[in-house]
């Protein structure tokens, strides 16, 4: 569970990003990490549904 990875890339290029421009790459970049966590919850509930099938004998989709 790699989740918190793009958190310390984004940091690390906040670093490069002139003082004046931050806030509006934070907002992006918060807009951006909202959508990716909304697909993170869609695609963990699809590996348990996954999961669960797979413990009936069903195959596992990744």
């Amino acid at each position: 569970m790699d989740v918190n990875l793009p958190a310390v890339e984004v940091g690390v290029r906040m670093l490069n990003v002139e003082e004046g421009r931050q806030k509006e790459v934070l907002r992006r970049v918060v807009a951006i990490m909202r959508s990716n966590l909304k697909g993170y919850r869609e695609q963990r509930s699809v590996q348990d549904m996954a999961a669960k099938s797979k413990s009936a004998g069903g195959t596992r989709h990744r």
